[in-house]
This record gives C-alpha cells, sequence and structure tokens, in this order.
C-alpha cells in the first residue's frame, strides 16, 4: 500500500517535495522521498535509532525503514492499509495489517531532519475486527481490505477499517491506552464466510471523508452506501442490464 502527502522539504526552502510512504507484504513500513533518490553518496549514510536496533540510513537512496527491528518481517504482518491521521506537517499516521492489527505512527517532535523519524506510538495489540479480541486465523473471506480516515469533528480524528466479510470498525486513534474500536456493524447478513460463489463477499471499499460515508461492493454483489454516525445504509446500487 502507498499514500503520498505534499511536503516543504528542509533540503531547500524553495522546492516542494512529495513525501511516500509504503508498506508491503511482509510487514515493511519505509519513509520515502522520490526527490532525493540517486543523491549524495553512501558514504553521508548516518545513524538513526527507530526501535530496539540502531539502523544506518543511507540518505543518497532518498529512503528511511520506519519499522526496522519493531516489527517481525512475516505475512501475517503484511500492510493492507495506511493513511494519515494528523496530516498536518506529516504528523503522524496509522497502518492495517492482514491480521488486524492497526499501529499509530508518530513523528518525532524532537528530531529537526530531512526525514522524519517516525516511530511506533500505539499498537492495537489484537485483531480490530474480533469482538472477543482473539487473533482470527486469516483467510481470503475475512481479511482486512482497507483504512480510512475521517473527521469525526473539528478535534476528533476518526479511522474506518473494513474487511471482505463486510464488517466495518470506526476507531479512535488518539486514545491514550491505544487505538480502540468505538463502534462496529456489518454489511453482510450471512451464516457463511462465503456467497454461493465460493468468493468473498467484499473485495472493494472506499470512503467519503466529508459525508463520513463508506461505500462496500463485491463481485456478484450490488455497491452500497453506509453512513459510519448511524451504521444505517443510505444507498444501493441498481444491477443493470447489459448494454444491447
Amino acid at each position: 500500500d502507498i499514500f503520498p502527502k505534499n511536503k516543504h522539504s528542509w533540503y531547500s526552502s524553495n522546492c516542494v517535495n512529495m513525501r511516500l510512504i509504503t508498506g508491503d507484504e511482509c510487514g515493511l513500513i519505509k519513509e520515502c522521498i522520490p526527490e532525493l533518490s540517486g543523491k549524495g553518496s553512501s558514504k553521508d549514510a548516518e545513524p538513526s535509532w527507530n526501535g530496539p536496533v540502531t539502523i544506518a540510513v543511507a540518505k543518497d537512496k532518498g529512503f528511511l525503514k520506519v519499522n526496522d527491528g519493531t516489527t517481525k518481517v512475516a505475512r501475517r504482518n503484511a500492510v493492507v492499509g495506511l493513511t494519515w491521521v494528523q496530516p498536518k506537517a506529516d504528523s503522524s499516521f496509522a497502518s492495517l495489517r492482514m491480521d488486524g492489527v492497526v499501529q499509530l505512527w508518530e513523528r518525532s517532535i524532537t528530531e529537526e531532519a530531512d526525514y522524519g523519524k517516525y516511530l511506533l506510538r500505539h499498537t492495537n495489540l489484537s485483531d480490530c475486527f474480533s469482538e472477543d479480541e482473539k487473533t482470527q486465523t486469516i483467510r481470503p473471506a475475512t481479511r482486512p481490505l482497507g483504512l480510512y480516515s475521517f473527521q469525526q469533528d473539528e478535534e476528533n480524528k476518526r479511522l474506518c477499517a473494513c474487511n471482505a466479510l463486510g464488517q466495518v470498525v470506526v476507531i479512535d486513534p488518539l486514545n491514550e491506552e491505544g487505538p480502540s474500536v468505538q463502534s462496529r456493524f456489518s454489511v453482510v447478513k450471512s451464516d457463511t464466510d462465503l456467497n454461493k460463489f465460493g468468493l468473498p463477499f467484499i473485495t472493494g471499499t472506499g470512503l467519503d471523508s466529508k459525508l463520513k460515508r463508506v461505500a462496500l461492493g463485491g463481485q456478484e454483489r450490488e455497491t452500497t452506501l453506509w453512513d459510519l454516525e448511524t451504521s444505517q445504509q443510505v444507498w444501493k446500487a441498481k444491477n443493470l442490464g447489459g448494454d444491447p
């Protein structure tokens, strides 16, 4: 997964660089400034503390490993969703892993360098989709699909996470004890994990952050729109026939 954020570079007050945060299928998160790639020399590498281990930051490569040493490289830790929580000055972002764990990464306020030096502030140690807070087996029918942010009001930011089973959870990412689920609902009413064709119910999601509505749809399933404040369906697509 990947998302950009325009950023005034500390390298030059007259230049605007793009900052990218990426996550891969093994759980590694990186911070990247594309404009810096290929500049400088590998001899310019400087030590950076970003967890239990000290890593070398080669600035000529234009990227920094955010969670090196803090996350075990494994498929169940794959990053499936990333979103800015406090986009002003790129202050913090959240990540959603394949095992349903939500993590909040916060930029160090003591570091005035070219890289954000994001540190893990909070983590939800259990699957956010599990009501009993137990880790569930990862399967295509229940895998997380996306993580989005929206403004509940002027001061409070919320996250929305969805999975292939049609479960939607609203999360408070700035809770002092870690990301906490504020509400949850399901858009699918079924006793099974797969539809009648043997496919996951939901394969795609999207969020309207201004209206606080989430859209979910899947193969052989109409797209529906749900209000995140009332947990009610507000729109449903019509299944139109093929073009004549």
